[in-house]
């Protein structure tokens, strides 16, 4: 029996995401110019030949990577309110983007050795600029929702400025995230996430 428009478009989406999978690993392993295409092809189980079907290059490949990590950033901010609450908090979000992270575990593990290689970073170029610009506009947008109502004293001027936030909150979770995923076992993800609650529970976005 001949496969479905469906079924085809699934082994497509299946062996696209073995390739990917093989790149990221390899270029874990051996560096972005020390992984082959050859290489990668053999990983994912596939002749080179189709492979570029898929992709025409490393480079796509990398780019491939890329935006599949900027698909788990994006959902991150698709956050739901606790239960019991009509609206997300900051500390729901922060949450959030870590469960997501542990989930994804062996993903953001490969892609945090690929993010301090040079070759791989000069490939993104503007890129990796545009990513962090736009993590950053909506955690800045984010911090401005839900900052607490107080007078805007001198004093308070510090803790109440979303664009100096958003940064510290940015490098906040990079951290845990970068801990977590070199841990995963031991790190005390519910403690540390314990510890923030109070801080951010009741700013609402």
């Amino acid at each position: 029996m001949p496969r479905t428009k469906e079924q085809f478009h699934a082994m497509q989406e299946e062996s696209r995401a073995e390739i990917v999978q093989a790149a990221l690993e390899l270029f874990a392993e051996k560096g972005f110019d020390g992984a082959s295409v050859s290489a990668i092809a053999k990983r994912a189980g596939i002749s080179q030949g189709l492979m570029y079907n898929y992709f025409a290059s490393k480079d796509e490949l990398l780019l491939a990577i890329f935006e599949k990590g900027w698909a788990d950033v994006q959902e991150s901010f698709r956050v739901a309110a606790e239960a019991g609450r009509e609206r997300p908090s900051l500390f729901d979000f922060i949450e959030n983007a870590c469960r997501l992270t542990l989930k994804h575990q062996d993903f953001w593990r490969l892609l945090g050795s690929l993010r301090t290689q040079p070759a791989a970073i000069e490939r993104l170029g503007e890129r990796v600029h545009q990513f962090e610009s736009m993590i950053l506009q909506q955690l800045e947008a984010f911090c401005s929702a839900s900052l607490p109502k107080l007078p805007r004293t001198e004093k308070d001027a510090p803790t109440l400025n979303p664009h100096a936030e958003a940064r510290l909150l940015f490098a906040l979770i990079d951290g845990i995230c970068t801990h977590l995923v070199r841990q995963p076992d031991s790190y005390p993800l519910d403690d540390v996430l314990a510890h923030l609650k109070p801080l951010y529970h009741s700013r609402f976005l």
